[in-house]
């Protein structure tokens, strides 16, 4: 029997709608892209097949996949495990979070911020 993937309910696009919008209400280029993602001009699967992030905003991920891979087969099936376990919950606290749709509005600019884009979103010209 295959297990549905709980992100792919209703309850888990749900909460992958909040953690959007809180990722949106920051500043950086995550923050960025989640408000692009969040408008519908990007996909969050951009992620994986263009560089729409930098190299260091994708390292934390990078040193987690090379921590998996020197990892046992123990190991792994341990924590996939536990992130099973896990993962209900984490849909759970996220729908529980308060998060209006307008807090994906982008964060103030700062008055000493010398952006040479004068303010606009990254790549706000490339869509």
């Amino acid at each position: 029997m295959d297990e549905q993937n709980p992100w792919q309910t209703p309850a888990g696009e749900r909460a992958q709608q909040v953690r959007l919008r809180v990722l949106a209400q920051g500043r950086g280029e995550v923050a960025e892209f989640a408000r692009e993602v969040l408008a519908g001009r990007a996909s969050i699967r951009d992620v994986v097949y263009s560089p729409v992030l930098s190299d260091a905003a994708l390292e934390p991920v990078r040193s987690s996949v090379a921590a998996w891979d020197r990892m046992s087969n123990a190991e792994r099936e341990r924590l996939a495990a536990e992130a099973a376990n896990h993962t209900e919950e984490r849909i759970a606290a996220l729908n529980a979070l308060d998060v209006p749709a307008e807090s994906t509005r982008r964060a103030p600019v700062v008055e000493d911020d010398d952006d040479p884009d004068d303010g606009r979103p990254l790549m706000s010209d490339a869509w």
